[in-house]
């Protein structure tokens, strides 16, 4: 996803339905509220290019925040109607 792309998540409500971290169980739904750089490369023959991280707060009894990339986010998650 570019740059347009993962920012427009943000505020998205989701659901994990593949085990993806120890401690937010399938089913949890959660939101996306915040998107991070975390790599910016270059490589001469594509030019620059940008890895972002998507910090996603699960709805559970003890509140859990975590990061993950798009292609964890694409692997494991479902996107909810209604959630931007």
């Amino acid at each position: 996803m570019d740059r347009k792309e993962i920012q427009e998540k943000i505020g998205t409500r989701i659901r994990i339905y593949e085990p993806f971290y120890r401690t937010v169980p399938v089913g949890t739904t959660g939101t996306v509220i915040h998107v991070n750089l975390v790599h910016r490369f270059y490589d001469p023959d594509y030019g620059h290019a940008d890895l972002y991280g998507l910090v996603v707060a699960w709805e559970l009894p003890m509140p859990i925040v975590t990061t993950m990339d798009a292609t964890e986010y694409a692997g494991c998650l479902l996107e909810l109607e209604g959630g931007t």
